[in-house]
């Protein structure tokens, strides 16, 4: 789980941006803005606008699902040239 080595992965140059989904992962997410400001922001919200954007700038996207494996934000990395993980 990515939990698990996020704080190795933050040693190299990344910007994390979490959104809503389950309240653990929340709260990972939070913790992790906590830790390191401006590096990872967090938003909990639903806002269409801001997460194409988001997901336009990234280099990466990953989306965890068990019900969306080739799903509309996989097809919007796609459009985007964004990889996914």
């Amino acid at each position: 789980m990515i939990a698990e080595k996020a704080h190795e992965l933050m040693r190299e140059t990344w910007c994390w941006c979490g959104g809503n989904g389950e309240r653990k992962y929340e709260d990972f997410f939070r913790a992790l803005a906590a830790a390191y400001p401006g590096r990872v922001g967090v938003k909990i919200a639903y806002d269409n606008a801001l997460a194409h954007k988001v997901e336009a700038g990234a280099d990466m996207f990953l989306m965890p699902s068990r019900y969306e494996p080739s799903g509309l934000n996989q097809m919007y990395s796609l459009k985007y040239g964004t990889c996914r993980l």
